[in-house]
């Protein structure tokens, strides 16, 4: 798979093409995530909002389909806040599936703060 061959030089680029908005991004998203939260990421790729919201929030699930991708996430998130989250890797193209599984009987500010926040640092959202 594409993305597990490029997952191990992966965050090379982001740093040089978009390092300050990576750690903006970050930041603006951390501020967000209260320790009572419970954080449901899709597509987490190499971890860089997963590890900036591990040590904040209550509970973490990050999803990524290509497992590549998610050795980085774990690199990042660390051994310290293994308790606190779970990886899903579905390399089977059913992420959606059990991602919508996962969110079954949550609220959508729960399911929805990850993107909304994501969305909001970007520029996409007033």
């Amino acid at each position: 798979m594409f993305w597990d061959r490029v997952s191990g030089f992966y965050d090379l680029f982001g740093k040089i093409y978009n390092g300050k908005v990576n750690r903006e991004m970050c930041r603006t998203v951390a501020k967000e995530i209260k320790a009572e939260d419970r954080v449901l990421e899709c597509a987490c790729g190499t971890g860089l909002i997963t590890a900036a919201v591990a040590g904040k929030c209550g509970k973490l699930v990050a999803t990524d389909y290509s497992e590549g991708m998610l050795k980085q996430t774990r690199k990042k998130a660390g051994k310290r806040y293994l308790n606190k989250y779970r990886l899903i890797c579905d390399v089977n193209g059913d992420l959606l599936v059990d991602t919508v599984e996962l969110a079954r009987g949550k609220s959508l500010q729960e399911v929805g703060l990850a993107m909304h926040v994501q969305e909001k640092a970007a520029g996409c959202l007033p």
